[in-house]
């Protein structure tokens, strides 16, 4: 679900770059393509038409961010919030409304429904109840079904909402704004957010691998499942098991060639092994993990039977 906006460009047909709206946003970053990307010089030079749409947002402030596209034919731009996003995505997205407005020299805002806005009124827009509708939409979810996770994705991190968070929110004073804390502190998290990666064994076996190296406060899943992103990949009923990959630091930890891997592990008797007291949990599915020692981990890596 979302909710869009859209402003004419009168002042010229110029299908402005990526830069340009990010010049015209002033506080905005884009999260298409990682900075040190070899083609983000190429990504910000091109025409904004060119591209479905960009994701865009302010760091410290943007939840899940919003999308901002231009068609070419009806010289129509549009900025899509997602529904819930975070007040700090409002925030940010009507800032840049009234600053395209201003660079388009146009004061006629107008919602997908048809209704109309200017500078002056934009952000009377009743955002704090589209939150809530779509807090409600969570509700119904589970309530609907027999799903146990409901996965809100955010600009470095998706967030997985249980039935218990859906609950606790919906008995707060103000939903909107613990939908938006838990959403936009976990973007923010100062941890590395593991990768999944797939191989197959010799049995032709599809099996899950993530990597956990000594010293790195890391985000990994309590229970592994095949994220959104690599759904088109494999099937979560394809996988046969999950493994983690652990590595130790030999030497100088800014040396690349300190690292080394010690050994993999099913991924169940990690998690088992792992003393509670050096994780927690994030939301309903993910875990932070605090940094552990080549003790810790070499004491895992025995706890596991698997021993090299």
């Amino acid at each position: 679900m979302s909710i869009s906006f859209f402003i004419k460009n009168l002042r010229t047909d110029e299908n402005i770059s990526v830069e340009k709206i990010l010049e015209i946003g002033r506080t905005l970053s884009q999260y298409n393509l990682d900075e040190s990307d070899e083609h983000i010089e190429e990504f910000l030079s091109e025409e904004l038409g060119n591209f479905d749409c960009i994701l865009v947002g302010e760091e410290e402030k943007s939840a899940r961010g919003f999308e901002i596209s231009y068609d070419k034919n009806t010289k129509f731009y549009q900025i899509r919030l997602y529904t819930p996003c975070s007040i700090g995505d409002w925030e940010t997205a009507f800032d840049f409304i009234e600053n395209l407005s201003c660079f388009l020299e146009n004061n006629n805002i107008i919602d997908e429904d048809g209704a109309e806005y200017t500078l002056q009124n934009i952000k009377t827009y009743p955002y704090i109840e589209n939150i809530e509708f779509g807090i409600k939409t969570l509700t119904d979810h589970f309530d609907e079904t027999q799903m146990e996770i409901y996965k809100v994705f955010g600009i470095y991190r998706p967030v997985a909402f249980n039935k218990k968070m859906i609950e606790d929110m919906n008995n707060s004073e103000n939903p909107a704004k613990l939908f938006s804390d838990i959403i936009t502190n976990i973007q923010y998290i100062d941890a590395y957010t593991a990768n999944q990666n797939f191989y197959k064994n010799d049995n032709e076996e599809i099996f899950g691998v993530y990597t956990l190296t000594e010293s790195v406060r890391t985000i990994l899943p309590f229970k592994p499942s095949v994220e959104y992103e690599n759904s088109d990949i494999v099937k979560n009923e394809d996988i046969k098991f999950w493994r983690l990959v652990l590595v130790i630091i030999n030497g100088n930890p800014d040396d690349e060639n300190s690292y080394e891997m010690l050994g993999e592990i099913d991924y169940t008797k990690f998690i088992e092994n792992l003393s509670k007291d050096k994780y927690s949990f994030i939301d309903g599915e993910y875990i932070v993990i605090e940094p552990l020692t080549k003790e810790e981990i070499n004491k895992i890596f025995k706890l596991s039977g698997e021993l090299i």
